[in-house]
């Protein structure tokens, strides 16, 4: 990643992301390039949908794994390399409310 991985650093820290997500956003973003072997500028929408699918499927990502995984490339994409074009393959995950069915109405 090189230049385009000291990019990001310096747009985590301008954001004001704590020390910790700046280190894990951008182990995020390498692991997505390794996995491609492609530069990121290269990739689009269908690869990261991709990409991420194959994560929760193959590796069994829990949802805080997607999550994280997905908001540094939204960062990446967004932020770093201004691509809104991307559309929004990272959608999150949400958490659903259980009904308690004890409790009066």
């Amino acid at each position: 990643m090189g230049k385009l991985k000291q990019k990001m650093a310096e747009d985590l820290k301008l954001r004001g992301l704590c020390e910790n997500t700046r280190i894990t956003y951008l182990r995020c973003a390498e692991v997505f390039v390794r996995h491609y072997a492609k530069p990121p500028a290269q990739l689009g929408r269908t690869d990261i949908r991709d990409y991420l699918l194959q994560m929760l499927q193959d590796r069994k990502w829990k949802p805080a794994t997607y999550n994280v995984h997905a908001a540094a490339l939204k960062f990446l994409y967004s932020n770093t390399l201004e691509r809104s074009s991307c559309g929004n393959p990272w959608t999150a995950f949400g958490r659903t409310k259980s009904i308690d069915s004890s409790s009066p109405a």
